[in-house]
């Protein structure tokens, strides 16, 4: 059943010449969830991946995002790139001459400085979205607000595999004057709808990221962190119901997160029956159901799973209110 929400780690090997801070053998985590074409999964998992970072003590991250559109808007899109280099080819470098044939999006994200240059003045794709992928941008941009995530829109940023549509985003660490922070992405990934069916599988929507360790590990040792303790196994389950609701509910998993308490939640799910169905699967004592009508009156359900008894307490009362539950 869908989504399928998958996590991975281990050693991956790499096929062109590595650069600083890659190496020819890395070790990677990623994070996917196949079978959702929600916005809220998409700012769920930059979420986690911000989390990840700042949890093993990394400092000033910010997130930049961009959309690159899908197979609606995007061809008007590239037809208006290739308008625009058509008299400015010769002035790229010998990369994206080649790019300009194969994958002229490429162009956008190129380091070279007279790439760079030419790229500021270049169409930018929210100019052609449809309203579709713009819809869908800004609710990932408004949960991303909602959750006090920093990001910078990012036009330039593209993803280099034709099977990425919409969002598309990388994390890194804020540059600071006197550090020597290295300047390279710690995160990236974004939504690949059309990943699963290249690979010759049904169409299935999915959005995901990685991040390699190596990098983190200098990063860490050029920012002297050192990384915390790991977590306990979840005692809450948080189920939602409607787009506010999730918004809410993600600002509570994170409030139960700073406060030492394991939440556990779905948000690609929409109905609250297989959302407790997990909760009891995971042998959860306790779920926070967060409905449209308790998302606006700033109130949560509490619900002992074993017993089926519900009671409703205002959202700033919860934390405390599941911590006393917790100690009996």
């Amino acid at each position: 059943s869908h989504p399928v929400q998958l996590w991975y780690f281990g050693p991956m090997f790499r096929h062109d010449n590595p650069q600083a801070g890659r190496f020819r053998q890395f070790y990677q985590l990623g994070v996917e969830s196949f079978g959702d074409d929600n916005a809220a999964t998409d700012a769920l998992l930059i979420f986690i991946g911000y989390k990840v970072l700042e949890g093993v003590g990394l400092k000033n991250l910010v997130v930049k995002i961009n959309t690159i559109g899908d197979s609606n808007c995007r061809p008007q899109y590239l037809r208006a790139l290739k308008d625009y280099y058509r008299n400015r080819g010769k002035k790229v470098c010998n990369k994206c001459q080649k790019r300009l044939k194969t994958n002229i999006l490429r162009l956008l994200d190129c380091e070279e400085s007279d790439c760079k240059n030419l790229g500021k003045d270049a169409p930018q794709i929210v100019d052609y979205l449809d309203d579709e992928c713009r819809a869908h941008f800004k609710n990932v941009l408004e949960f991303l607000d909602e959750v006090k995530v920093p990001y910078l829109l990012d036009s330039r940023l593209v993803r280099g595999l034709d099977y990425y549509t919409r969002t598309v985003f990388e994390i890194w660490t804020e540059e600071k004057e006197g550090a020597e922070v290295p300047k390279w992405a710690l995160c990236g990934g974004g939504r690949y709808d059309k990943l699963v069916s290249l690979l010759s599988g049904p169409k299935t929507p999915a959005t995901g990221w990685s991040m390699g360790m190596e990098r983190i590990v200098l990063t860490l040792k050029k920012e002297g962190a050192t990384a915390p303790e790991s977590h306990a196994q979840p005692k809450v389950f948080i189920a939602q119901l409607g787009e506010v609701a999730k918004r809410k509910s993600l600002l509570l998993f994170e409030d139960f997160r700073k406060h030492g308490v394991a939440a556990k939640a779905s948000f690609g799910r929409d109905s609250i029956k297989s959302q407790l169905r997990i909760a009891h699967r995971l042998g959860i004592k306790y779920t926070l159901i967060v409905g449209q009508k308790e998302a606006l009156d700033g109130t949560v359900i509490l619900r002992e799973m074993d017993s089926g008894v519900q009671e409703t307490i205002p959202q700033e009362k919860i934390l405390e209110a599941v911590k006393q539950r917790l100690k009996k």
